[in-house]
């Protein structure tokens, strides 16, 4: 799979980093699945309807971002 993040900054304290560590293995094992619908983009629109899960397919074209998130693809 794809999962990974950047290393964490010095000021990120361990109780914070062993709990994403924790869901970084969960999403990995598909315990934790992140695009579970509803997800909605910048626009309000929704790209993945409740009940659902974006396919892997659809995560690797991805030319959007998720609700709250500042900026562009562009």
């Amino acid at each position: 799979g794809l999962v990974g993040i950047a290393p964490f900054g010095k000021m990120v304290p361990q109780d914070v980093r062993d709990r994403v560590n924790a869901a970084q293995e969960d999403i990995k094992a598909g315990k934790l699945t992140v695009f579970a619908g509803p997800v909605r983009d910048q626009k309000g629109e929704v790209r993945v309807p409740e009940g659902q899960v974006a396919p892997d397919q659809d995560l690797l074209s991805m030319d959007w971002f998720v609700e709250g998130v500042i900026g562009t693809t562009e």
